[in-house]
């Protein structure tokens, strides 16, 4: 509103001269008085918030009224050489329709407008001065610049088809007046554009954080990323890509409004465009000419009909890792504050990447600390079985052999015998179950229900199993299934004060589900430090997942999900 208040008071001083040059004071305070109410009533229209085509509607219609004009026009200039019709208002029929498109070259006065950025008049003519190539024999006619940001963002026309008197002096004056508003409602729209604008990043931004915060798969965050960027830069495709060495790039994530999209994992050239320039300057680039050879990632770009691109470099730990590329269908400007844009977005592929890595070294470290363990559990059977073991079956067969010695007549001395022998064979039954224990020799073998089920019978509580199996599983895998089954149901036994426990394992779709559940107490605490937290290190181990759920009276459920096919993290 402050630009109208300004604008009311230059009118007011310009007055007089346009009374005199008018020939007449009345006549001068009369339209001096239609033109102060014709702009309020715009004003009130602006100031309330109203859409650009509701402002130019009423800008065109009170300056038609107010200045005497059979038709008022309002054009904007576009970027690609052509003039864009947003509003007309007037008596005339043969008016062309709003929004309708024609080259500038071919709009008359409002071409000399946007050539000099000053006002053109057309007095006693025939000539083409309208917009749109509108040749509805103007008799006369007046356009003004309208100024948005200092540049001149279109023209405002006026004119009349029913006498030759020309406008008069003073009119260019008057109509600018009516300009200011419409260039106000433009900038109101931009302001509220590019609040929105604001809005829509920060959510974006929001939503690709929340997607790391979780440990998504670095795939998903790429591909989030890449659509989120694409959809605010209003371009057709976005692709984050990983500089393989060598002048190559792999496809991480993609996004394309269209269904002629990069598939994730090609594997393209990426020297001589754009992309080769972003990897090897470290700083965003701007094209609009596809240059890359055979086989590039621009040469994909070009055949799938793009025609310009913005790529930013991504850093992971100050080296370029590779780049996000956003592609149109048509030649775009670089868009303001694009470099901030993008360096927000790279800046979670980076995070995403680092917190993949760390995530691997983590599973790694644990997987390696899980074999370590499992090696020695084997190393340790095995010394028990060809160890301990066999010396306990080789006494045994010795105290059979002397038993057979002893008279039959020396009650006290077989009886002895018999008590040295039960015991011996108790204490190799024992050993035998350590050793099985410790680690079955038939997980080896991959066969996880027959361990499970022999684990079932040595509880010392009932276990209700339940076991659906397809295809043969890897080693890690059931040994991984087996021990946290087994910890599982030690850890019901000795604290839960259970009466039963559930065991279902059931593979699908590349998944080997696992429940174990009990009825006891509850209130189980893994952050205490027990067992428990063990499972779910063991599970993470073989990249999979595992929850606790021990609700205070409610019994303790443990799910664990084991993929069969373990994916490494994209780094």
């Amino acid at each position: 509103m402050l630009g109208i208040v300004v604008r009311m008071r230059s009118l007011r001083r310009s007055s007089p001269s346009r009374r005199s040059r008018r020939g007449g004071g009345q006549e001068g305070f009369a339209s001096f008085g239609d033109d102060h109410a014709a702009l309020h009533r715009v004003a009130r229209i602006v100031a309330q918030g109203a859409e650009p085509e509701a402002v130019f509607a009423a800008v065109a219609g009170e300056a038609a009224r107010v200045l005497a004009a059979d038709i008022a026009t309002i054009d904007r200039f576009d970027p690609d050489e052509m003039v864009t019709l947003v509003a007309v208002q007037g008596t005339d029929a043969h008016a062309p329709a709003v929004w309708s498109r024609t080259p500038i070259t071919e709009t008359g006065n409002a071409a000399r407008v946007r050539a000099t950025g000053r006002a053109a008049r057309v007095d006693r003519h025939t000539e083409q001065v309208g917009s749109l190539g509108y040749r509805s024999g103007f008799r006369a006619a007046v356009s003004v610049p309208i100024l948005v940001g200092g540049r001149v963002w279109g023209a405002m026309t006026i004119a009349s088809t029913q006498h030759a008197r020309p406008f008069p002096d003073g009119t260019e004056e008057r109509l600018v007046a009516f300009t200011e508003l419409a260039a106000l409602g433009v900038a109101n729209a931009q302001a509220r554009h590019e609040l929105r604008a604001v809005a829509d990043e920060q959510a974006a931004l929001r939503r690709v954080a929340m997607s790391v915060a979780r440990g998504a798969a670095p795939d998903t965050v790429f591909s989030a990323v890449a659509e989120e960027l694409g959809r605010i830069l209003g371009a057709d495709a976005a692709y984050v890509v990983r500089d393989e060495g060598d002048e190559k790039i792999a496809v991480v994530g993609g996004w394309s409004s269209t269904r002629a999209a990069i598939a994730n994992g090609s594997h393209l050239l990426a020297s001589g465009g754009l992309t080769w320039r972003v990897l090897q300057n470290g700083a965003p680039a701007h094209a609009e000419a596809f240059d890359g050879p055979p086989g590039s990632l621009d040469e994909q770009l070009r055949m799938s009909g793009m025609r310009s691109e913005i790529g930013s470099p991504v850093r992971v730990l100050d080296r370029i890792w590779g780049a996000v590329i956003v592609a149109a269908g048509a030649p775009v400007p670089l868009p303001a504050g694009s470099d901030r844009r993008f360096e927000a977005f790279t800046d979670l592929v980076a995070t995403a990447i680092v917190n993949a890595q760390a995530h691997a070294e983590l599973t790694d470290s644990r997987a390696r600390v899980v074999a370590s363990s499992d090696e020695a559990r084997r190393r340790i059977e095995r010394d028990l079985h060809g160890g301990a073991q066999q010396r306990l079956v080789a006494l045994a067969l010795e105290l059979r052999a002397a038993r057979q010695l002893v008279q039959s007549d020396d009650t006290e001395l077989v009886e002895a015998f018999e008590r040295v022998g039960a015991s011996l064979e108790g204490a190799l039954e024992e050993l035998q179950e350590l050793a099985r224990g410790i680690h079955p020799a038939i997980l080896g073998r991959g066969e996880l229900e027959p361990a499970l089920r022999a684990l079932a019978r040595r509880s010392p509580l009932p276990v209700e199993l339940t076991v659906e199996l397809g295809a043969r599983l890897p080693e890690q895998v059931v040994a991984t299934a087996y021990f946290i089954i087994a910890e599982a149901l030690t850890n019901t036994a000795k604290h839960a004060r259970a009466s039963t426990s559930r065991v279902e394992v059931r593979d699908s779709k590349g998944i080997l589900g696992i429940a174990i559940r009990d009825d006891g107490t509850g209130g189980a605490d893994p952050s205490r430090g027990s067992g428990l937290l063990g499972l779910r290190d063991r599970a993470e181990a073989a990249a999979g997942t595992l929850s606790i759920s021990s609700p205070p009276g409610g019994g303790t459920s443990i799910v664990a999900e084991l993929p069969l096919v373990v994916d490494r993290p994209a780094g």
